[in-house]
């Protein structure tokens, strides 16, 4: 013998489980719920709830594959995310550690300025006009490869990236969500940091480098054929 169920509204299932009236629409219409639809329109609470804890269920129990593919894109992800970073570390240099670098690169090049004088005059002073200009042109290229080479030893030696890759392998979703979040604070903070000038940019702290120098190697460069004019 069928027992009759009196079944209760949407709006009145939906209260008395703590959720909206929408979410049971939502349920019906996905078919979750069609089972425990009664003729009059109304719902079997009991039944809708048995429907609604295996549907649940059911969406939790993700294939293994699935999860596999899911936390190898998670792990693709929080790599680029990694390089990302480091790549933008690498980009940038202490603004504090610049400014001491332009005046270290000031002093030498005031340095090689009189050592050429000091070190060629003896050497030039019997040299016709060819020789002499060549040994001072040679001179001159030495200068200029140690006024350059300190400039870019010393603005690579205030960059801020360290080498080392994410280990990434044996962490399991909830980690890699966490190194995620963290790369992300770390973007978002050499982000804050260059606008308020805390940080520079490694190509424009080179470029202003070479720009203070430029009057200084056209003196160096000059200095040849001043002292020596040969044609």
């Amino acid at each position: 013998m069928a027992v009759d169920v009196t079944g209760v509204s949407r709006r009145a299932y939906a209260k008395s489980r703590g959720i909206s009236e929408a979410v049971v629409r939502k349920y019906l219409t996905q078919g979750k719920l069609s089972d425990a639809l009664l003729p009059d329109g109304t719902l079997d609470a009991e039944k809708a709830d048995r429907l609604l804890a295996s549907s649940i269920t059911r969406d939790r129990a993700q294939p293994v594959e699935l999860r596999a593919a899911k936390a190898r894109r998670l792990r693709a992800l929080v790599r680029r995310l990694g390089d990302d970073v480091r790549d933008l570390e690498k980009s940038l240099v202490r603004a504090d550690r610049v400014r001491p670098i332009a005046s270290v690169v000031g002093l030498i090049v005031a340095d090689n300025l009189r050592s050429i004088a000091e070190r060629m005059a003896p050497i030039i002073a019997g040299m016709n006009g060819k020789d002499a200009h060549l040994a001072l042109r040679n001179a001159v290229s030495d200068a200029l490869e140690i006024i350059s080479s300190t400039m870019v030893t010393g603005v690579d030696g205030a960059q801020i990236a360290e080498e080392k890759e994410l280990e990434l392998d044996d962490l399991r979703e909830p980690q890699l969500h966490a190194v995620q979040a963290n790369l992300q604070a770390d973007k978002l903070e050499l982000g804050r940091a260059l606008d308020r000038g805390i940080l520079r940019r490694v190509a424009d702290a080179v470029e202003e480098h070479e720009e203070m120098m430029v009057v200084s190697k056209s003196l160096i460069l000059a200095m040849p054929g001043r002292v020596a004019p040969y044609a």
